[in-house]
């Protein structure tokens, strides 16, 4: 009699797990993508650029796009911000982007919208130019003078 209640079990988990994928189906299904906008920007140092993001504030929503980032005149740093963004990919929000002189750089973000009451956006901020290395006895005059602007393209993809 101990086998035929085991088998009972084994057939039971099957069909258990038929029911949970078909009721948790609809919630997949609920993903969307959020909607942006995106545009391009020059920056002078100090200023920077919001693009936000449209969700409809009920449910999680995906989001992906494309942010090309392109050095001036000189080195310059950029400070990645996002409100309600929880990103899987590079930016994190915080974190800081240093650019050569004319260097170009390619972000394919990626991730994911909170539901909420807030606007949701990503940013950049052109913070200036990162700090040259200078050490005692070094000719520091002749350090590389920062970008006098920045551009910021982001697209959706």
């Amino acid at each position: 009699m101990s086998g035929g209640s085991g088998s009972s079990i084994f057939l039971f988990a099957p069909g258990f797990l038929c029911a949970l994928i078909l009721a948790l189906s609809p919630l997949a299904a609920q993903a969307q993508d959020a909607g942006f906008q995106g545009g391009a920007m020059t920056l002078a140092q100090g200023e920077d650029v919001t693009f936000p993001i449209v969700t409809d504030n009920q449910s999680p929503a995906d989001f992906h796009t494309r942010c090309t980032l392109e050095g001036g005149d000189g080195p310059a740093m950029l400070t990645f911000d996002a409100e309600r963004y929880i990103p899987l990919s590079e930016p994190q929000v915080g974190q800081r982007i240093t650019l050569g002189a004319h260097e170009q750089r390619l972000y394919e973000l990626s991730g994911t919208i909170e539901p909420g009451q807030v606007d949701a956006y990503i940013s950049f901020a052109f913070a200036g130019a990162p700090e040259a290395l200078c050490l005692p006895g070094m000719d520091c005059g002749k350090a590389a003078k920062g970008a006098s602007s920045v551009k910021v393209a982001c697209t959706s993809r």
